[in-house]
């Protein structure tokens, strides 16, 4: 969709909506991505941590989600992306990866 082309900063022609994953990703960017089986699972598998490097050298810390779908009648794998760099890079300012609101008291 719309959002993630310019998350990714895809190339808008030809559109990235239908196309192969593989299209537009590097190998080792989806390898090992755990996949929820239908949407009668009763377990969703875990969010992923990625990096993803933009074409402008820009680097993104992602958090991924996929499951199987069916488009039109044909299988398919939703992935849904979360960008969590600005969440990484103030938990590393904070000291060291720790959340800010937790492990203190109060």
């Amino acid at each position: 969709n719309d959002a993630g082309t310019r998350l990714f900063a895809l190339p808008t022609s030809p559109s990235a909506e239908g196309r192969s994953l593989w299209e537009c990703f590097p190998k080792e960017f989806l390898q090992h991505l755990p996949v929820a089986g239908s949407a009668h699972d009763t377990e969703s598998p875990s969010p992923v941590e990625r990096q993803y490097m933009r074409p402008d050298g820009t680097h993104l810390d992602l958090e991924l989600v996929a499951s199987h779908v069916i488009v039109d009648g044909h299988p398919a794998t939703q992935v849904l992306a979360t960008d969590i760099t600005a969440h990484k890079d103030a938990a590393a300012q904070n000291g060291g990866g720790r959340h800010p609101c937790r492990g203190h008291r109060t």
